[in-house]
C-alpha cells in the first residue's frame, strides 16, 4: 500500500515544479526587460513658467515598481527521504500505539487495584461488624449470666436468711413456751406463792390506811417492774374501796419499790397482780 501511495505522489510533484518553473521564467524575463530599456537620465525637478490661463504641465511618470524575488522551488524530496518520511510516521504511529496500549493497560491496572482496594475495605468493614456483633451478643450473655447469677446468690442468701429466721423464730417460740411453762408451774409451785406474798406484805407495811377504808378491804394491783425490782407503772384493778383507798395503795405501791427478787429468777415477771388484801 505504501508502494501505491509513492507512485500516485510523483505525477502531482512533476507539474508543480513545473509550474513554479514557468513562473520563475516569466519573471526573470519581465525584470530583464525592464533593465534594458533607457532610463531618462533627466532626473532633476524641472520648472516651467505657467502663464494665467494656461493649461498645468503633464504629470511626471512614474518608475516601475520591482518585482518581488520569487524563492527557487523546493526540489523533490528523493525516495530515500520519502522512505525515511514514511519510516517515522509508521514509527510514530506504533509509539502510540504502543502509548495508548500502554495507558490502558494502566488504566485497567488502576481499575483492577481500586476493585481489589474496594474488596478489601468491604471484607474489613464485613470482619469488623461481625467482630462487633460478637462482641456484642457476648457481653449481652456475660450480662445475662451476671444477673442470673445475682439472683440465684440473692434467692441463696434470701433462703438461708428464711431459713435462719423460721430457725430463730422457731427456738423463739420454743424458748417462749419452755418460759411460759416454766412460769405457769413456778405460780402454781410454792416459791411463786411465797414470792407474791412477800410483795404483798412490802406493799401492806408501806401503806397508810385511810379513815374511809373499812374492813374486808380487798383489791388487786397490777405491777410492772424492770428486773432489779424497780417499780415503773401501778394500776389499781378490782377493788370494794373508795377512790381515796386506791389512792392511798397506788401510793403505797411506789413507796415499796424496789420490791423483792424472788429467790429462782425463773419466777420473775415483769408484769403481775397482787392481791391485796390487809388485816
Amino acid at each position: 500500500m505504501n508502494g501505491r501511495k509513492s507512485g500516485s505522489r510523483w505525477p502531482s510533484v512533476s507539474l508543480s515544479v513545473l509550474l513554479h518553473a514557468a513562473l520563475v521564467a516569466v519573471l526573470v524575463g519581465v525584470w530583464w526587460w525592464n533593465r534594458s530599456e533607457p532610463v531618462d537620465q533627466r532626473l532633476g525637478i524641472e520648472a516651467r513658467v505657467v502663464t494665467p490661463g494656461g493649461t498645468p504641465p503633464p504629470e511626471p511618470v512614474a518608475e516601475p515598481e520591482p518585482q518581488p524575488e520569487v524563492p527557487p522551488p523546493e526540489p523533490a524530496p528523493t525516495p530515500e527521504e520519502v522512505a525515511a518520511e514514511q519510516a517515522r510516521k509508521e514509527a510514530d504511529a506504533e509509539a502510540a500505539r504502543v502509548s495508548e496500549k500502554r495507558r490502558l493497560a494502566e488504566q485497567r491496572e488502576a481499575a483492577e487495584l481500586q476493585a481489589r482496594q474496594e474488596a478489601d475495605r468491604q471484607a474489613r468493614e464485613k470482619t469488623e461488624k461481625e467482630q462487633a456483633e460478637k462482641q456484642r451478643l457476648e457481653k449481652e450473655k456475660a450480662e445475662r449470666d451476671r444477673l442470673a447469677r445475682e439472683k440465684l446468690e440473692r434467692e441463696k442468701v434470701q433462703k438461708e436468711q428464711a431459713e435462719k429466721a423460721r430457725v430463730a423464730r422457731e427456738a423463739e417460740l420454743n424458748a417462749l413456751l419452755e418460759a411460759d411453762r416454766r412460769q405457769a408451774t413456778a405460780r402454781d409451785s410454792t416459791q411463786m406463792r411465797q414470792y407474791i406474798a412477800q410483795i404483798a406484805n412490802r406493799i401492806e407495811r408501806a401503806w397508810i390506811r385511810p379513815g374511809s377504808a373499812k374492813a374486808g378491804l380487798e383489791c388487786e394491783v397490777q405491777v410492772t417492774q424492770i428486773p432489779n425490782g424497780t417499780v415503773t407503772d401501778v394500776k389499781i384493778g378490782r377493788c370494794n374501796g373508795d377512790d381515796s383507798v386506791r389512792q392511798s395503795l397506788e401510793a403505797a405501791v411506789y413507796r415499796a419499790s424496789p420490791l423483792p427478787l424472788p429467790s429462782d429468777p425463773a419466777l420473775f415477771e415483769r408484769s403481775l397482780v397482787v392481791t391485796f388484801r390487809p388485816e
